[in-house]
């Protein structure tokens, strides 16, 4: 999980998906009811719409705390989004958009996540002794999940690293992906299936975890290029079906990566289902501005709604009650991330339209730009 391109009026010429800025709006709901959900619990305490929800989910086998929904939904779409605006972008101009809409906000994000652990109200993010200028520098370039003894400021951004990845794989693979659209994933599923026979199953560092999850993007990957129909509805569900197992396989073999209790593929299945089916969705609802305008935040709030929920939480259970006070740590949430929004993705996303506006030429079509995931 972002950053807006330049948008211009919806066509069936640009084939804009604006199914997709529904379920993104609804993924990082998800998420954040889920890191409040789980601080709630974490401190053996309960609410009844948890309960409610945590009974729906047992009955499905599926994680409690709607855990395991938001983000594979958000990384879906990344891995569906990137793939379609790698065929209208060279490999430089891919990674250089990507880093550009990936990394000032996180910047931003790490500094308020170490402002607000500075103060000791987030023990459940980060401890307060953690929140050391040399952790934030770190965390700054993703360096904390692979320097020992480092401690990571802002939890949630592994998912911004596996994209990263993603992203950069796709850029070395753009001519292969223009040509032979099945052969990148295709690659890649050998070389994850390698590195996961390499790496120690007890490995729980970055490594392990990146190739646990990273098959999720490909199937996005796979969703787009059987959309698109640059590949077979045969040889999409083929590949689709291969990095599934990839992730089957290391939710099995892995350890201290995924939590107890199971449930992962299931909800992965499920996600990926809800992705194919609701995407191309095209109504009054998912091209209303309220969901255009909910659909740009979604960044934003990934970046800040930990933090701020969570010392808002800390401030508030005891006074006001746990089912309160996660009503309240929504509300600042949503504050926190228009204010984020605002200064700091707003800003940025104006610069880079002005930098689209000058580079395109007079005769280029206006396309309508997407919006890559969580992050892009």
């Amino acid at each position: 999980m972002t950053a807006t391109e330049t948008r211009a009026t919806p066509t069936a010429k640009t084939g804009y998906l604006h199914g997709l800025d529904l379920l993104r709006v609804v993924g990082a709901v998800i998420i954040v009811y889920t890191h409040l959900g789980r601080w709630v619990t974490g401190k053996k305490m309960h609410t009844p719409v948890g309960d409610f929800l945590n009974l729906v989910t047992g009955s499905l086998h599926t994680r409690p705390d709607l855990g395991f929904i938001g983000v594979p939904l958000l990384l879906l779409i990344s891995g569906l989004v990137v793939t379609k605006v790698s065929f209208r972008e060279s490999p430089l101009e891919f990674v250089r958009r990507r880093a550009v809409r990936i990394m000032p906000p996180l910047w931003a994000g790490v500094l308020l996540a170490f402002l607000i652990a500075s103060t000791g109200l987030v023990p459940e993010m980060v401890r307060s002794n953690a929140a050391t200028f040399s952790n934030f520098f770190k965390t700054l370039w993703f360096g904390a999940y692979f320097i020992p003894g480092s401690a990571l400021l802002l939890p949630v951004i592994w998912t911004l690293l596996l994209q990263m990845i993603f992203y950069c794989y796709t850029a070395a693979t753009i001519p292969l992906l223009r040509r032979w659209p099945w052969l990148p994933s295709a690659l890649a599923a050998a070389l994850i299936s390698t590195i996961t026979s390499l790496v120690p199953q007890a490995a729980a560092g970055p490594l392990r975890t990146m190739v646990a999850f990273i098959p999720i993007v490909f199937i996005g990957q796979m969703i787009s290029l059987a959309h698109s129909k640059k590949v077979s509805f045969g040889t999409a569900l083929l590949l689709g079906a291969v990095h599934f197992m990839l992730f089957v396989r290391a939710d099995l073999v892995s350890t201290g990566i995924f939590r107890p209790g199971g449930g992962y593929p299931i909800t992965l299945l499920i996600m990926i289902m809800v992705v194919s089916l609701c995407m191309t969705a095209d109504g009054p609802l998912v091209r209303s501005p309220v969901i255009k305008a909910l659909a740009k935040r979604t960044y934003s709030s990934y970046l800040v709604h930990m933090p701020v929920s969570f010392a808002v939480m800390t401030l508030l259970h005891k006074v006001i009650g746990v089912g309160w006070a996660m009503v309240v740590a929504f509300a600042a949430m949503v504050l926190a991330t228009e204010g984020f929004y605002r200064l700091v993705e707003k800003p940025l996303e104006r610069r880079l339209a002005r930098r689209a506006r000058r580079a395109r030429t007079a005769a280029a079509p206006e396309e309508k730009r997407d919006r890559d995931g969580l992050a892009g």
